[in-house]
């Protein structure tokens, strides 16, 4: 490929000026010996001709040297890529969609879940809708499928294998308010840093780039009545702007923009169940409004309440 001669050819110019510094460096361990640093320092400075060397070499290629090193990052990152197919038989390479912005999933999981472990589900976005509101309870799995589609088309954008049986994707812009913290050094509050946030997104968003917004659980740090009103706005402004989304709440109130946005937003949800006075969840994404909770149930259980 066109890459590999690229890498390979600075490969090979490096290679060779690196083996002539290497000489250098061996001129220079003979000042090491006393007596011939002495007689090649008094009759010829030899101190001063091996500097002058070295800063002609250093003169010849600090330009490439960057070049160099950047090949050398290029080659790491490509093995790395190599060792996680490697390590990944299982996983499909994805493939780019030619037409409409999109995400379709088929068996999609975190690749950071050991296999037996991992939960599946299938998704697509884009082709109807633009943004897919999750709602379920505690626990129940909607931070991890936010991260799963995020990390997955992150890894998809860079070539390599994606954690699922078959991935469509159009290339987007990851913007993410998934996991927020306040600043005391910044003096900065939980709320105030999630609206920086926030407004960070939407002034990327502006500027027109295929993007793909996961928002997790928007503004916890204010009152139930503010907390509905402000996040429906924030999708209302979301289904506007070129990109799609994953908004994940509590708020069930939220669901309600379905029916009124026409086909630009879908509820799915994820559920829980309590069966024999334990909580069980399964981990499946569902089509719809979650109508477990699970909050009281799991305070009564620790002894808190």
């Amino acid at each position: 490929s066109t890459l590999l001669n690229e890498l390979q050819q600075a490969a090979k110019n490096a290679h060779h000026e690196f083996t002539k510094l290497a000489k250098l460096t061996v001129s220079l361990d003979h000042r090491l010996n006393f007596i011939v640093n002495l007689l090649l320092n008094s009759f010829l400075l030899y101190d001063i001709h091996c500097m002058i060397a070295l800063e002609k070499w250093k003169e010849k290629n600090r330009i490439e040297f960057n070049k160099w090193i950047e090949a050398v990052s290029k080659i790491e990152t490509l093995g790395s890529f190599a060792t996680f197919a490697f390590n990944n038989p299982e996983y499909c390479y994805p493939k780019i969609s030619e037409h409409e912005t999109t995400i379709q999933a088929v068996q999609i999981a975190h690749p950071l879940i050991p296999f037996k472990e991992q939960k599946a589900n299938d998704i697509t976005t884009g082709i109807q809708e633009k943004l897919l509101l999750v709602t379920g309870s505690n626990m129940s799995g909607k931070s991890t499928f936010l991260r799963t589609l995020g990390v997955n088309l992150l890894l998809a954008q860079c070539g390599a294998p994606v954690c699922a049986k078959q991935f469509i994707f159009s290339p987007m812009k990851i913007l993410s308010s998934v996991r927020i913290s306040d600043s005391l050094q910044e003096h900065t509050s939980y709320f105030m840093a999630e609206l920086i946030r926030l407004r960070e997104i939407i002034d990327q968003l502006k500027t027109g780039i295929p993007s793909f917004v996961l928002i997790d659980e928007v503004l916890r740090g204010t009152n139930s009545d503010d907390k509905t009103q402000g996040s429906a706005s924030l999708i209302l402004k979301l289904i506007n702007y070129n990109c799609l989304s994953l908004f994940a709440t509590h708020d069930l109130s939220l669901s309600a923009l379905e029916k009124s946005t026409g086909n630009k937003i879908s509820n799915y949800c994820f559920e829980s169940i309590i069966e024999n006075g334990e909580l069980k969840f399964d981990y499946k994404l569902r089509k719809g409004i979650a109508t477990n909770k699970n909050a009281t149930f799991l305070m009564e259980k620790m002894g808190i309440i």
